[in-house]
């Protein structure tokens, strides 16, 4: 068994990537409670996961700071196991060097530091078509030797602090809406620009939710899109949200419409229903489990990898989706919940 052990997982990807493995470290901290779980992943990513009752410890990579990916080396040293849940090949030298026990982690085929790992992951975790969590669920249980079953539907982001909440709620009166009043969030914008919901669409969604349920729509999306903050209504938190006042953000909205991104797993994790807008990626990987309504065409072409989206002339999978079919998903989650 692992109680006793030190185990570090090594950071998968982006924000949804890290609310999708959640479930399946819950669980292992559930099955092995003595087991010490340590964390590692971009500094800008960390109040994700970072006050979660069952992660002890969360290690931070410096983007952007001299030998930044290399300030976690002296808790590397103290681990009895590792697992890289993406490729990191300085990291697995690093573990490799200094003599880990037990070194898992995905492969890439051809390079040499493949053959540091003492376990490999062979599993394609976000290609194929199983649901994302339970894929995370069953390379842990593979790698760690332990069957983590269960429920891996409900998903956990941090929950902020008492002035978290006090911030949001300060952020929504500072755009009009009143505390306890109503709203509707869209978030159009993603760490992917082919998945963006255009402006056009969004612009044109929030005239259709104010006609029809006199409701305002809170815009949200990251600092870089602050440049485009003019274009919409006054109700508009572009670029101005830490992610812990995101989180509560999205948490009192009456609903969440999004591309396939970070806050639509947010909501998944808060239980906020979410229209999720799907192009290049399959809902039957990524939405929600729970109050989840995704929006996919489903054309021939998807999915298709990123290389393939950066490269298409029209992107149709995403702007062939019109308000009517968004507004459908968007009564439907206020009549159920």
């Amino acid at each position: 068994m692992l109680n006793g052990k030190k185990i570090l997982i090594g950071t998968p990807g982006g924000v949804g990537d890290i609310i999708t493995v959640s479930p399946a470290l819950r669980r292992l901290k559930e099955i092995c409670p003595d087991c010490k779980i340590s964390f590692l992943t971009r500094d800008d990513r960390k109040d994700v996961i970072e006050r979660l009752p069952y992660i002890d410890q969360v290690l931070c990579i410096k983007r952007g700071r001299f030998l930044g990916r290399y300030r976690s080396l002296p808790e590397l040293i103290r681990q009895d196991i590792v697992v890289f849940l993406e490729w990191q090949p300085q990291l697995l030298l690093c573990s490799w060097l200094f003599r880990v026990k037990e070194r898992a982690g995905i492969i890439r085929k051809g390079h040499f530091l493949t053959n540091c790992l003492t376990k490999k992951v062979t599993r394609d975790i976000l290609h194929d078509n199983k649901y994302v969590p339970e894929n995370y669920a069953v390379v842990l249980s593979e790698v760690l030797g332990v069957p983590l079953s269960g429920d891996m539907t409900r998903l956990d982001v941090a929950e902020g602090t008492e002035q978290d909440k006090r911030n949001a709620l300060e952020l929504l009166k500072s755009v009009g809406i009143k505390p306890d009043g109503k709203y509707i969030a869209v978030s159009p914008f993603t760490g992917f620009e082919p998945r963006n919901w255009n402006i056009k669409a969004t612009l044109d969604f929030i005239s259709k939710v104010h006609e029809d349920y006199c409701l305002p729509v809170v815009v949200l999306g990251p600092q870089q899109e602050k440049k485009v903050a003019d274009l919409f209504t006054e109700h508009n938190l572009l670029g101005k949200t830490t992610f812990l006042e995101l989180v509560e953000i999205i948490r009192n909205a009456e609903c969440l419409v999004t591309p396939d991104s970070g806050p639509m797993h947010i909501a998944g994790a808060t239980g906020t229903p979410v229209v999720s807008l799907f192009s290049k990626d399959l809902p039957l990987r990524w939405a929600p489990r729970h109050k989840s309504y995704p929006v996919y065409l489903g054309y021939d072409c998807s999915p298709c990898d990123d290389d393939k989206a950066r490269a298409c002339p029209t992107i149709k999978c995403m702007n062939d989706i019109t308000v009517e079919m968004v507004m459908r998903k968007v009564e439907q989650a206020l009549k159920e919940n």
